[in-house]
């Protein structure tokens, strides 16, 4: 079985949850097997946005997971979410491979949506 690692974004708590641990079963299901915030683990899979680690890291050796916002270039530097579509993850200019050793996690779309608006 393939480990995926994800977060989760609790809307009612408003709280990110790390460390959640999933992987497919024989028939290819995404199932969660291992939830090692103990807040969550006795309760099973509340309502969670999951957002999956890219396996890309930014300049600064930090984890790049779905939802991230980045910030690319330094000269004249722009902001972008990244998410995942067709197979890929990407933000809306690029695949997300192009440039992940040029940028840097600067927040993510739930508690610092305003960083988009910014530049």
């Amino acid at each position: 079985m393939k480990v995926l690692k994800f977060r989760a974004w609790d809307e009612t708590t408003q709280l990110m949850i790390e460390n959640y641990v999933s992987g497919c079963d024989s028939y290819g299901e995404l199932k969660i097997t291992q939830f090692h915030d103990s807040a969550y683990s006795d309760k099973g899979c509340p309502d969670l946005i999951l957002e999956q680690y890219t396996g890309l890291k930014d300049e600064n050796g930090k984890e790049i997971y779905e939802g991230d916002i980045l910030e690319i270039g330094n000269q004249f530097p722009s902001r972008e979410a990244v998410f995942f579509e067709k197979g890929v993850f990407r933000t809306k200019t690029n695949a997300l491979a192009v440039f992940n050793d040029t940028c840097s996690v600067v927040g993510n779309i739930h508690t610092t949506p305003e960083l988009l608006e910014e530049i």
